[in-house]
């Protein structure tokens, strides 16, 4: 199983997710593997449907990253994601929009 980080939101129209920086994690060096890129929220939901973990990762000034909350799919009218856990200290909702 791979962890993803997402380092940006785009908001579209109804103040829904509709794009994300998407990158996957290297765990040894605490810093992106792959990426990250502009993708559509549709990808996110396929990572995380094949069973990934995906979280949110903040840049640090130095260059590093860390890790906030995880990300989970929500099925509404309309697919998309949020938050693990709404609580956490940073979660997907503190990333910047870009």
């Amino acid at each position: 199983m791979a962890t993803y980080g997402v380092s940006g939101i785009r908001i579209g129209a109804g103040g829904r997710i509709n794009e994300v920086k998407l990158g996957l994690l290297s765990i040894h060096n605490l810093g992106f593997a792959e990426g990250p890129s502009v993708v559509p929220i549709e990808s996110v939901i396929e990572v995380l449907n094949a069973g990934h973990d995906v979280v949110a990762v903040f840049l640090k000034q130095d260059g590093g990253l860390t890790i906030g909350g995880g990300v989970v799919a929500h099925q509404d009218d309309v697919e998309t994601i949020e938050p693990s856990d709404p609580d956490a200290e940073r979660n997907l909702m503190d990333l910047p929009v870009f």
